[in-house]
């Protein structure tokens, strides 16, 4: 969860973009094949407020209730969660040396978004990432409130270049705050471990290309829900 500004707290994601015209694959009652029971143990929601905001009509995840979000103009499951994908979800992809590693992402590009983030969340599915884009490159800061899982975070330059990166941060921790080094403009949540698992170091470049406009409209003002 990112901090208002660098040093002052704010909270962990989501925005999503580009995905498919139609819900996501799979039963549209069950996301994920999952039944509602088993979706509300992955998270934080009072399930008369799942069953209120499921498959509402939406036009952002303002309208939604967290973590639910917007996508294909429904609230749905965070697709993180469950690792529900198709061909036109988001990916963010890296290189290291030789090796290319590309994974989904769901893309955090305006205020309401980041400062939702990981939020209320209890599971974070392999091979995603939540990748935060802001307006302009500057230092941020990050905090763990309401995040219900540990998290590695990776602090992402505009020319895709790594700044710094921070493992396993605590959850539900409100005291640490995690700054980057610099000036970036990109911050990258991962489940716990994945720094390690992909070998992200700081020589680790990133192809951001796709996103270096996402954040046009980051000041817009959205009611929290």
């Amino acid at each position: 969860m990112r901090l208002n500004t660098f040093g002052a707290a704010a909270l962990c994601l989501v925005c999503l973009s580009a995905c498919s015209n139609s819900r996501m694959s799979g039963d549209s009652d069950k996301p994920g094949g999952l039944s509602s029971d088993q979706l509300l143990r992955l998270m934080v929601i009072e399930p008369s407020d799942y069953a209120n905001s499921i498959f509402k009509s939406c036009t952002h995840t303002s309208q939604c209730t967290s973590p639910l979000v917007c996508i294909n103009m429904t609230c749905q499951v965070p697709p993180s969660l469950i690792d529900q994908h198709d061909d036109n979800t988001p990916t963010l992809t890296f290189r290291n040396k030789d090796a290319q590693t590309s994974l989904y992402v769901e893309i955090v590009d305006d205020n309401y978004t980041t400062q939702r983030g990981m939020m209320m969340r209890k599971t974070f599915a392999d091979k995603w990432g939540m990748l935060f884009v802001f307006p302009n490159e500057s230092r941020h800061a990050f905090w763990m409130h309401n995040c219900y899982i540990p998290l590695d975070m990776v602090f992402i330059r505009a020319d895709g270049s790594v700044d710094n990166a921070i493992q396993n941060a605590e959850p539900l921790n409100d005291v640490p705050r995690y700054p980057s080094n610099g000036k970036v403009k990109f911050v990258l949540e991962l489940p716990a471990g994945s720094i390690q698992k992909y070998h992200i170091t700081s020589d680790t470049k990133f192809d951001v290309s796709p996103y270096l406009n996402a954040a046009a409209n980051f000041n817009t003002p959205y009611q929290f829900m």
